[in-house]
């Protein structure tokens, strides 16, 4: 596999890959402050340009990551900014195709004194091709849950958790969605209520056209209640067969450990593989990618091959790759290497 890095950090040394679209641009940020965005020469080829995103103007340091992008060329993520009221903030953004500029999407708390303003924080994390946005959001109520942003009505909906309305907000009740498909289902994690009635946090599926999230429970079945779980788990991404990709909590239920897990509504989580670590991304196709042990090492699975890391499978000399945090149709991953001098963003295309 050819290995690109796409991030530029003159300053610091070190980039960050976050998001990687089916024609292979590859979106994060670098100097520990600037948004990127790079671009191939044609759609899935290795070599391409990278440029930097704008970001909103301040008095002090401005920074912003980009976290994702889809098919139309749109990228989503956070940056700073400062809100109507004079606060610094951090806001759910988007860099629409072609418009050259940044545009913050607000939060699921209107501003009382301002008209059209919004209190506190959010954040994108991930982009549909038909420009739905998800990702977490600050609530009136104090704590931050789980929001879609659909651009034809202009409007963030509150998702809720898994925590029955009744006891909220005597029960803290966070939630984030982190994935979504083109089909618009939206998966992530969510405060819940274990069999013992304590309060863990659990991966969630809110299936287009619900409204309401399912749990997709852990490695770990609770003995003393049947049809539940024991622990935590969170779900990362979503493809259009409907196939999550996360972690759950595995192994002793004592002291349980994240492990790299899919999940089907209804059913336990299964494998990729028995290891400590996180699947953070699939493609089309059913290939998964993500991170596994200490210190952490990227890995690809599908069902033919199992499990492989990436680093031995890059096919040259370090550096090291230590995360993988998107795959595509084209089987290209994009990576964060790490060595001497910081982490890199790259990419791996066949």
């Amino acid at each position: 596999m050819i290995l690109t890095t796409v991030g530029n950090a003159p300053v610091t040394g070190s980039s960050e890959a976050f998001g990687l679209s089916e024609d292979g641009r590859v979106v994060g940020q670098e100097d520990a402050t600037f948004p990127f965005l790079w671009t191939p020469t044609t759609p899935n080829a290795a070599s391409g340009a990278s440029q930097r995103l704008p970001t909103f103007s301040m008095a002090g340091p401005a920074d912003a990551t980009a976290t994702a992008t889809n098919a139309g060329g749109d990228v989503v993520g956070f940056a700073d900014m400062t809100d109507a009221s004079g606060a610094q903030v951090t806001r759910a953004v988007i860099w629409l195709a072609g418009a050259g500029t940044v545009q913050e999407m607000g939060t699921l708390t209107p501003d009382p004194f301002n008209a059209g303003a919004f209190l506190g924080n959010s954040k994108a994390m991930a982009i549909n091709d038909a420009g739905v946005v998800v990702g977490v959001s600050d609530t009136s109520i104090g704590v931050e849950h789980a929001f879609a942003f659909d651009p034809a009505n202009n409007f963030m909906q509150d998702l809720g958790s898994l925590v029955p309305l009744s006891m909220v907000p005597a029960v803290p009740d966070p939630s984030q969605a982190l994935g979504i498909n083109s089909q618009g289902d939206i998966v992530g994690e969510a405060a819940a209520l274990d069999g013992q009635g304590g309060t863990v946090a659990r991966a969630f599926l809110l299936a287009a056209g619900t409204f309401s999230m399912v749990d997709l429970g852990t490695h770990l079945p609770d003995s003393q209640g049947p049809g539940g779980f024991i622990g935590d788990s969170v779900a990362f991404a979503i493809n259009d067969s409907g196939l999550v990709v996360g972690s759950a909590a595995a192994g002793d239920p004592a002291a349980p450990v994240q492990a790299p897990a899919t999940f089907q509504a209804g059913m336990p989580p299964s494998g990729p593989f028995p290891a400590e670590g996180k699947a953070v991304a699939v493609s089309s196709s059913g290939v998964i990618v993500g991170t596994t042990g200490q210190p952490p090492a990227a890995f690809v699975f599908d069902s033919v091959s199992g499990a492989l890391d990436l680093t031995s499978q890059q096919g040259g000399p370090p550096p090291d790759i230590a995360h993988a945090v998107g795959v595509n149709a084209a089987g290209q991953i994009a990576v964060i290497t790490s060595g001497g001098s910081g982490t890199e963003a790259a990419l791996l295309t066949p």
